[in-house]
């Protein structure tokens, strides 16, 4: 966590034009990863992980056992991350 006068400090995304494109291109990288999953796997991942949602209210949504949705959350990860790294992407 920043301290507090950092934070006021900080420039504008405007101000750096540099680090805007690299966000833009993450965004767009992650975007293009996710839409390679199947179905199932992009539908938990964005529920659980970009909407933030309980992992049992998804299950009772998509009318399946909560073991079932972590199941799909680990293989939804776990293929992301291949296909990431198909991208280009690395662990650093």
């Amino acid at each position: 966590m920043q301290p507090l006068a950092e934070l006021g400090q900080r420039q504008p995304l405007w101000a750096r034009p540099d680090r805007a494109v690299d966000e833009a291109l993450i965004r767009w990288q992650l975007e293009e990863a996710i839409r390679r999953l199947t179905d199932e796997h992009r539908q938990v991942i964005l529920e659980v992980h970009y909407r933030g949602r309980a992992g049992a209210d998804v299950a009772a949504d998509l009318g399946v056992p909560a073991s079932t949705l972590r199941t799909r959350v680990f293989y939804a990860l776990r293929n992301l991350r291949l296909i990431l790294d198909e991208m280009g992407w690395s662990n650093d």
